[in-house]
This record gives C-alpha cells, structure tokens and sequence, in this order.
C-alpha cells in the first residue's frame, strides 16, 4: 500500500508499504479484491517477520520479509469510517 500521509513514526508520503495477511482466527485484517482502491486509516506497530504474535526466537531465525499487519481488533478502519479518528489527528498532530 502506498502512504499518502503519516501521523507518527518512520513512515513517510510516498513510502510503499508490505502488509502481511490475516487468516481468520488470528485478530489479524485478511486483505482482498475488494480492498483494492480504497483508502484507509491505519493504526500499526513496527513490521513484523512473520505473524506479530511469534516469539522473538521465532523471528530472529526467520529469513521472511518484515510486513505490517493490521488488527481488526483496533481502530484501523476505511476513511469513511475513520473521519472522526481524522479530524482529531489533523487538529492535533503538527505536520512538516
């Protein structure tokens, strides 16, 4: 997915992101066809190697690209959903 605008962290405009996929059970956003073209808000923690919930041992000897996943657990939501959550963050967070 592409950024078109970061409140918080390393990411920046522009920057095209790797988002790992969900199965079901697991807490975690599951990303399909008709995901595509949309826009979204998105709440996420640093990549991962592999589903969030590994243990560190896990990871380290994981060879798997890092990815970001999103928890439908969260606030993540479409920007439709999201215009309060947006609103607040524009009124609140400065911009460079």
């Amino acid at each position: 997915m592409r950024v078109e605008k970061a409140y918080k962290g390393d990411v920046k405009a522009g920057e095209i992101l790797t988002f790992g996929q969900g199965g079901g059970k697991d807490c975690l956003w599951y990303f399909s066809k008709e995901n595509e073209g949309k826009s979204y808000l998105f709440y996420l923690n640093k990549p991962t190697k592999g589903l969030p919930y590994r243990t560190n041992e896990e990871i380290e000897k994981s060879d798997a690209e890092a990815k970001y996943y999103v928890s439908i657990c969260g606030r993540s939501a479409t920007i439709e959903k999201a215009a309060s959550d947006i609103t607040f963050l524009d009124n609140t967070v400065k911009r460079d």
